[in-house]
């Protein structure tokens, strides 16, 4: 980003939850657009935004000026924020936490992984939009 005077605007890329004190990761408009419920996605304020991902807290973003968004203003469960086997790991095609673990563990690697590897590769994923983190999954996926 640039400011007027051609000198750049820093932009943080991990910042301090304001409710557990957690550092996390910098996220994407576009993340918030699709993942707010209505109306809170309508009335985005111009900052920096940041994913919360920690089971205890109860923010899910927050952004540099001071706003917040929690659980309840998302719209749906966000699987970070759960410990429950069941929970979503990989939003773009529907798998969950114990999908992948019981794959890996009945065929001694993750057909689920390899899936989405490849659908990732083929540029066929949504993260950016689809998982709350804005991130691919491929790092979270049981090994």
């Amino acid at each position: 980003m640039s400011n007027c005077c051609g000198g750049s605007t820093k932009i943080d890329k991990k910042a301090m939850c304001p409710e557990c004190q957690g550092e996390y990761k910098l996220v994407f408009l576009d993340t918030l657009l699709h993942q707010l419920a209505s109306p809170h996605n309508q009335s985005i304020k111009e900052q920096s935004f940041y994913f919360c991902s920690s089971p205890e807290c109860n923010i899910v973003y927050f952004g540099s000026a001071g706003d917040c968004y929690n659980v309840e203003q998302v719209r749906s469960p966000v699987g970070q924020k759960q410990t429950v086997a069941s929970r979503l790991i990989c939003y773009c095609f529907d798998i969950s936490v114990q999908a992948a673990s019981d794959d890996l563990n009945k065929n001694g690697a993750s057909k689920n992984k390899e899936f989405v590897k490849a659908q990732t590769q083929a540029k066929r994923c949504a993260c950016e939009i689809r998982n709350p983190s804005g991130k691919c999954c491929l790092v979270d996926f049981p090994n």
